[in-house]
């Protein structure tokens, strides 16, 4: 039930001076409220007593502020888009209003071209950008970095410098513990070295160089990871090397990663050009669904699996892709929503799933590139 609150027109002495209309309710404003006054609109939810102000009444796309921290915004999901032939390319970043179908739009750029790991830190809206490499059609002569950038992801526009991971490698699995801030670079291909054990960790909303955290059971590379959020464990699913295992963290800790379980079976992210894809994991956060869709382990599959993140375990099978592919994943958090980059026969265009249902993935929209690497959203609580 809601009610509204009008203002006091009356001026005499000792009155309580005018109030905004303000609407009470037992719930939060959502994306879809569209308020009858716009812009400035007053919201009480009599539950929690937050007051929340409408900052957007775009039709559908409602923004709006609460004075406790509350934010409610359409969740946008951005991924790094790749189209890759020798070493030429894009650096180009896309992205999709992901409660809404459609195709991707042009964000802006990186400061290079590569294919990194990409993690957020959710509905505060900082998405992060960590190493990668750019291949060269001379085999060996692979270019890695370990430039950090970092993007305002309700803003388009160019990445900005944020600092360094500690080494030069490819297709380094990223994940948060969302608005909990920090930010996890794990393993990745270290020129001659192949995959490494490394974890280390930033401040998302701090610029800066990473700081060790501990180690992976084994070293690993074109991996993925999912997360719940505020509630702070993250897993980390496959690597090339036809690896099972689960592993997980605790975000906000320091330590090494401890099994959780195993996937159905070995997968990893399949070769897309020169490159590996990264960004196969996404979840809907403190509702405690992780899953891994597609992969590659001797041909591509369309198999979406799960996980409970708060429960170690074995994956089990949900549903599928539209197309077998290895595709980059987000999600808008408790919006229970995950979307895929790069899906086949052309890994152009996008599917999309309820995570918390047992069903098949289906068209959401297209890429802008042929192929797209590292995903991430501001949708993460």
């Amino acid at each position: 039930m809601s009610g509204v609150i009008s203002d006091n027109t009356v001026r005499s002495s000792g009155a309580v001076a005018p109030l905004t209309s303000a609407t009470l309710d037992a719930s939060d404003p959502t994306i879809d409220t569209n308020p009858t006054n716009g812009i400035g609109t007053k919201w009480i939810n009599t539950t929690s007593g937050e007051i929340f102000i409408c900052a957007d009444a775009t039709t559908d796309n409602n923004k709006w502020t609460g004075q406790e921290g509350g934010y409610i915004a359409p969740s946008r999901g951005v991924s790094q888009a790749t189209s890759i032939s020798g070493a030429s390319g894009t650096n180009a970043i896309q992205f999709v209003e992901i409660d809404t179908l459609g195709n991707a739009q042009d964000f802006g750029d990186l400061s290079q071209l590569r294919k990194p790991g990409a993690t957020s830190n959710g509905t505060t809206g900082r998405g992060v950008f960590m190493g990668g490499n750019r291949p060269d059609p001379t085999p060996g002569d692979d270019v890695y970095s370990n430039v950090i950038d970092y993007i305002t992801i309700d803003t388009a526009g160019d990445a900005t410098d944020f600092g360094d991971i500690s080494q030069l490698a490819a297709t380094p699995c990223c994940s948060s513990n969302g608005p909990g801030d920090r930010g996890l670079r794990a393993g990745g291909g270290v020129k001659d070295v192949g995959g490494v054990n490394t974890i280390e960790y930033i401040t998302i909303s701090t610029p800066g160089n990473t700081t060790d955290f501990g180690d992976l059971g084994t070293g690993r590379y074109a991996f993925g990871a999912s997360s719940n959020g505020t509630n702070d464990r993250c897993v980390f699913w496959g690597g090339i090397g036809e690896q099972r295992t689960i592993e997980y963290v605790t975000v906000s800790s320091t330590g090494n990663a401890v099994d959780f379980g195993d996937e159905l079976w070995a997968t990893h992210l399949a070769p897309t050009g020169y490159n590996w894809n990264v960004g196969d994991g996404t979840s809907n956060g403190p509702l405690e669904r992780g899953i891994h869709a597609g992969g590659n382990s001797a041909i591509e599959t369309n198999i979406i699996q799960y996980i409970t993140i708060n429960t170690p375990g074995d994956s089990v099978q949900i549903g599928n892709l539209t197309n077998a592919s290895s595709p980059s994943h987000t999600s808008n958090g408790i919006g229970d929503r995950a979307v895929f980059f790069g899906i086949n026969p052309s890994k152009g265009t996008i599917d999309y799933m309820t995570i918390s249902s047992s069903a098949n993935a289906a068209d959401f929209g297209d890429c802008l590139f042929d192929e797209t690497g590292a995903a991430c959203s501001n949708g993460m609580t």
